[in-house]
């Protein structure tokens, strides 16, 4: 560039001639674009390298919190199978059966037989009358003492609910006490118990109420009782309380510095951090649509700011679980990194100008 005849140099003040307005505009390429792409590169590359690195490691927590509930869920279920290898518990469900079955005779209510209970969508204690209070006190009695371990062999149960071919539900009251929509919840149980056809059914996140279950959440694993002869006898619900999730949840949220989503594979939630969404569906969730296959991670806007989500899903209980971490605070380190960068690389500059100009004045 040359103003009036003299080089930009000799606009600013420095008397030079042509030979070293050339000179150092080669230094200046020489120094600025180098420095200038060298700066670049490594901070992107660190960015990249800081989110890769996150990825990873969210993803080895994931496994870790996964496989805690994966092997609680297990749990749960193998208590869920308990009753139908205890004698004393088939007993006496099926005396519960054959109880009630006498007095479905007796009410001239049509009944199935003892093994497969009332008519599906018939409530068939309502036409019931006590043929012996005794009898029926001391029947749910001895299933209510041979039930009482089973409340206490895993820690979060709320409680275990037992119940025979006619609906009857035994259980032990524990500290939550007997859930209040437990008549409405029951006909879905029943079903899904029975499709399974003995098998154990995980039953999402529920809000329940009850005499201290204000606003309480609990997911639910219920399995159909088989007796001796292959044919249902009752069924079993047991109920966990959410906060068994939330511990897990923490630790991860504590680990990641993000938040934490899991759902069902309905899309229902089963817990979030926020404690906003429990037992919502999901299914229209911009973010649940991205979160497709077993592992993987995606960039999203979340409240008007950049997000990174990780997810995974069990292969067992088949839950997802994201992991939201806002892109500002994942590059916070990765941005005073590139400002550090930028400002040594900007006072180099500055120094190896002032060499060159020497350098031009001592060979021209």
């Amino acid at each position: 560039m040359r103003l009036r005849g003299k080089s930009w140099l000799g606009a600013i003040g420095w008397p030079v001639r042509r030979m070293e307005s050339k000179l150092f505009i080669v230094f200046l390429f020489l120094i600025i674009l180098p420095m200038g792409v060298l700066s670049y590169l490594s901070s992107e590359r660190y960015q990249r390298s800081i989110e890769k690195n996150t990825v990873t490691y969210v993803s080895q927590v994931s496994d870790i919190m996964i496989s805690k509930l994966d092997d609680y869920v297990e749990d749960m279920k193998k208590i869920s199978i308990i009753p139908s290898y205890v004698e004393n518990i088939m007993d006496n469900l099926s005396q519960s059966n054959e109880y009630y079955d006498r007095l479905s005779g007796k009410s001239g209510t049509s009944a199935d037989s003892t093994a497969n209970g009332p008519i599906p969508g018939q409530d068939a204690s309502t036409d019931l009358q006590p043929e012996d209070p005794f009898a029926e006190f001391g029947i749910g009695g001895r299933i209510r003492d041979s039930i009482y371990f089973l409340n206490t062999i895993k820690q979060g149960t709320n409680t275990v609910y037992l119940f025979d071919q006619y609906d009857h539900p035994y259980s032990v009251v524990r500290g939550g006490g007997i859930r209040s929509d437990l008549k409405a919840v029951y006909p879905k149980w029943k079903m899904l118990a029975g499709e399974a056809h003995g098998r154990p059914v995980l039953v999402s996140t529920q809000e329940v109420a009850g005499p201290n279950q204000s606003g309480q959440c609990v997911f639910t694993v219920v399995r159909a009782i088989i007796g001796p002869t292959y044919r249902q006898i009752g069924m079993i619900a047991i109920d966990a309380n959410i906060s068994v999730i939330e511990k897990f949840v923490q630790d991860l949220d504590r680990d990641t510095h993000g938040t934490t989503l899991i759902v069902d594979e309905e899309s229902r939630v089963v817990f979030d951090s926020e404690m906003k969404y429990l037992g919502q569906s999901m299914d229209r969730n911009e973010r649940l649509w991205q979160a497709q296959g077993p592992a993987g991670s995606f960039h999203s806007s979340l409240n008007g700011q950049q997000v990174l989500t990780i997810y995974k899903q069990s292969p067992k209980t088949g839950w997802r679980i994201l992991v939201t971490i806002p892109v500002k605070q994942l590059t916070e380190e990765a941005v005073q990194t590139r400002n550090l960068t930028t400002w040594t690389a900007i006072l180099i500059i500055g120094y190896a100008l002032v060499i060159s100009l020497v350098l031009i004045v001592a060979l021209t």
